[in-house]
């Protein structure tokens, strides 16, 4: 078990709605946030996002998590020989909140 699972086992339930709040923020904004539209959101990427101006807190929050979780991320899914060990893929972030809030129900 890692240590966000053991995390997660632990949340209240407005922790565990905020982190319900990033998936559906990921979610929409994925392909903005992936200006090289390569299916991959890399370290450079969340940066420029990080400081894009007319970013409010929780925005600013939600992306410094994925930047200080992008190698745990990336390495949810193993895309075979696409995978990215410091990027993360649609189907890294699918993977990691499926994991993440299935451990969090018990």
């Amino acid at each position: 078990m890692t240590n966000s699972e053991l995390e997660i086992n632990q949340l209240d339930p407005k922790a565990r709605e905020v982190l319900v709040d990033l998936r559906a923020f990921i979610d929409c904004q994925f392909d903005l946030l992936d200006k090289s539209g390569d299916g991959y959101l890399s370290r450079e990427e969340l940066l420029i996002a990080l400081f894009e101006k007319g970013r409010n807190q929780r925005e600013l929050a939600f992306l410094n998590f994925l930047l200080v979780r992008i190698r745990e991320i990336a390495a949810s899914y193993d895309e075979g020989r696409d995978s990215r060990p410091d990027e993360i893929s649609k189907a890294d972030l699918q993977q990691y909140f499926s994991n993440l809030l299935a451990d969090g129900k018990s």
